[in-house]
């Protein structure tokens, strides 16, 4: 009996032993697995985290440099309206043709024994200007199509006379028989200044560098103003009045601008205008003679046919806006 009671109590005594040891063996085994599913839960969150979030960026910022630089591309390529202008020294030789002086005599002129129309020529020596050429290029051309037109200060050019004109008299005699003593008119006629007022359509290549040329044609009209008689002959008893008529005319026109520094630029520009001929008339012409009792006499007035076919070449700078 006695055996029994202590067999029964180291039995039960045991038993909790084994159910303790067996917990604890089991509780580790949870506790390492909770334990090693939690870091690898945050780990996997950190790599999802530290993978994930950069990549929006990574990929964002391209683009958005992308379209920055093609917004740029954009406005640097956008031409808009220019405005410019080119003002320096014009060189102008007007190369002016006539066909002589035709007389319409009056009184006893009529009665002389003129040459007809006397030969010769009316020439004028080249003169500098300044002028500016004032452009603009709209914005649908492209800037390779430009209106442009020349302003110049007007300078009086000297008229002379060549030929018979210089070197004849106008009515050497009078009923074939008694001298006029008209003597001949030399050389120095008259002096006026001309207005060329012209619009031209300009075609201009690629920038070359800073190189650009161009080339283009218009029109032209032509008015000669503040035309004064200066001959002595012709001025000697009174003051004859000359008329030159207004006349239309082509404009050729090719040049080259140079850039010197950010706006500004220099041009060689060359023109050639090609005029309708136009008629000049000299009237209330009074003139001294030998002949007796008549001191001096109407002669009446004369009238030229010219053609001009001036060249202008300009040398200039300006900037353009």
């Amino acid at each position: 009996m006695m055996l029994s009671v202590v067999l029964a109590s180291t039995v039960a005594s045991a038993a909790p032993r084994r159910k303790g040891k067996r917990h604890k063996s089991q509780k580790a085994p949870v506790e390492e697995t909770t334990a090693a599913a939690e870091p690898a839960d945050d780990a996997s969150k950190i790599e999802i985290e530290t993978e994930e979030a950069p990549a929006p960026d990574a990929d964002e910022q391209p683009v958005e440099e992308e379209v920055t630089v093609r917004k740029k591309s954009k406005k640097r390529s956008r031409v808009g309206n220019e405005f410019y202008f080119r003002a320096g020294i014009a060189h102008v030789d007007a190369r002016i043709k006539s066909g002589g002086l035709q007389l319409e005599p009056v009184g006893i002129v009529k009665l002389a024994a003129p040459m007809g129309p006397t030969n010769g020529e009316i020439v004028t020596d080249p003169t500098n200007i300044f002028a500016a050429i004032i452009g603009f290029a709209p914005a649908f051309a492209g800037g390779y199509l430009a209106v442009e037109t020349i302003i110049g200060v007007p300078k009086k050019a000297k008229l002379r006379a060549k030929g018979d004109l210089a070197n004849k008299s106008l009515a050497p005699t009078a009923l074939d028989l008694v001298p006029t003593g008209i003597p001949p008119l030399g050389e120095e006629l008259a002096e006026a200044s001309a207005v060329p007022p012209m619009l031209t359509v300009v075609a201009r290549s690629p920038k070359l560098g800073p190189v650009r040329v161009y080339a283009g044609a218009g029109l032209s009209v032509l008015f000669v103003t503040d035309a004064k008689v200066t001959n002595k002959v012709l001025t000697e008893v009174a003051t004859p009045k000359i008329e030159v008529d207004p006349t239309v005319g082509f404009v050729a026109q090719a040049g080259i601008d140079v850039q010197i520094y950010s706006r500004f630029y220099a041009r060689l520009d060359f023109k050639e205008l090609w005029f309708q001929p136009t008629e000049t008339r000299i009237s209330n012409i009074h003139v001294k003679t030998t002949i007796p009792l008549l001191e001096t006499v109407e002669v009446g007035s004369g009238k030229s046919t010219s053609t001009a076919n001036p060249i202008i070449v300009q040398l200039g700078i300006g900037a353009s806006f």
